[in-house]
């Protein structure tokens, strides 16, 4: 194979005519090129336009959590957890994978009955959940106030990981099935033929390929386009801060997630790595994203958020934000809301 080692040990390949092309080499690019090429297709390239994990997925807090509103998704995330347990002895490349567990707290008596629903659910998918007692949740969570706690809902088989190990044991495990990485490269154009894809254009020079695969994440809207088609993605800005160490905090803590006050949790070493889900999030107009553009860090012109879940030098002791990233959200059309944008086996989620 033909190319030069990256940094980060990949080798990188120039563009080239393949069978299945993906564009996007982040944790659904790489998932995708490894478990096709374990799948026994041979003839795979990955074209980024920066580095691997470059992007989004390596400013991912890392969360992965089984317990969903619905079977099916309950059982696509326990194939993640599945292959995450496995990953490295299964490649050898490690994705630095803790299975904590994680908790779920309920504080009012409606998001209580909400967890008895998705307990059902798990129970439906054949996903391990129990509803803690007070004692054993202290006992689990010493660091966690109990005072205010309606239902505490336990997932074992929950945790956590580090989104650019797990990038990189796929990327480096998918290289060694034959699969090339052109790194560095802008994809400009695809090429349809009949209605069918025949190739594409980038920085680096025309390639010929019977498939794309769009993992572009926040970009994916903008390379639909290329092809003629249409995705309903919003890039959505999302924060997180990781404090100083905390009395009482450790990486054997389980995850924590606490829905009535939009926040998560996790142990980061000895600190608190914490975010919140907005309500009313900062996103990009998809029809002004460009393939091959950037993200500013503090964006003009995005839609505000009603106010802020935390607010960064409001008092001395205020953690700093210490990720600003961009995650796609698939809406159904630009006035209304849907779901999140769907997990591949593997991915990191929350």
């Amino acid at each position: 194979m033909k190319g030069r080692r990256a940094g980060n040990g990949v080798i990188v390949a120039e563009v080239r005519d393949a069978e299945i092309t993906i564009v996007g080499g982040g944790a659904i690019g790489c998932a995708v090129a490894y478990c096709l090429a374990r799948a026994g297709y041979p003839d795979i390239q990955i074209v980024e336009r920066g580095e691997l994990a470059a992007a989004t997925s390596s400013q991912a807090a890392g969360l992965v959590g089984q317990v969903r509103g619905s079977k099916e998704r309950t059982r696509l995330a326990m194939a993640s957890v599945a292959l995450y347990s496995k990953i490295e002895q299964e490649t050898g490349y490690t994705a630095d994978w803790r299975q904590t567990g994680s908790i779920r707290i309920a504080m009012t008596t409606e998001r209580a009955g909400e967890f008895r629903a998705m307990a059902d659910v798990a129970a439906s998918a054949g996903l391990e959940v129990e509803f803690l007692e007070p004692g054993r949740l202290a006992g689990l969570f010493p660091p966690l106030d109990t005072g205010q706690v309606r239902a505490a809902l336990w997932c074992p088989t929950d945790g956590y990981l580090q989104p650019h190990s797990l990038v990189m044991a796929y990327a480096r495990a998918a290289r060694d099935r034959g699969v090339t990485v052109a790194a560095h490269t802008t994809l400009t154009g695809i090429t349809v033929t009949r209605g069918a894809v025949t190739g594409i254009r980038t920085s680096s020079g025309s390639a010929s390929t019977d498939m794309v695969i769009n993992a572009a994440g926040p970009w994916a809207g903008a390379v639909a386009s290329l092809a003629g088609a249409e995705l309903p993605v919003v890039p959505v800005r999302h924060e997180y801060f990781v404090t100083v160490p905390q009395e009482g905090w450790h990486g054997g803590l389980p995850v924590l997630r606490i829905p009535d006050i939009r926040i998560y949790a996790r142990a980061e070493v000895r600190g608190i790595l914490c975010g919140g889900w907005e309500a009313d999030g900062m996103s990009l107009d998809p029809r002004e994203v460009a393939v091959g553009s950037h993200w500013p860090s503090h964006p003009t012109g995005m839609s505000s958020p009603a106010s802020p879940l935390i607010s960064p030098g409001s008092s001395p002791r205020s953690p700093r934000p210490r990720s600003v990233r961009y995650s796609a959200d698939t809406r159904r059309s630009p006035r209304t809301a849907g779901s999140s944008s769907g997990r591949y086996p593997g991915s990191a989620g929350s």
